[in-house]
């Protein structure tokens, strides 16, 4: 029996009205734009998953 696996990826850069918000909002454009990255990851990564563990340590 054969198996096939399907993988997703998503490609693009991040939102710069997202960015433009929180920049009003008195936070930096890194600051912006590490909260964004945090974000998408979390939507892919549980903080129970052992993935998590290969993330850099300002990503967790």
């Amino acid at each position: 029996m054969m198996s096939s696996v399907k993988h997703g990826t998503t490609i693009g850069s991040l939102n710069k009205d997202q960015i433009f918000y929180l920049n009003s909002r008195g936070l930096s454009k890194l600051k912006a734009e590490k909260i964004l990255l945090k974000g998408i990851i979390s939507e892919y990564i549980s903080d129970t998953s052992p993935l998590i563990n290969f993330l850099p340590e300002s990503y967790k």
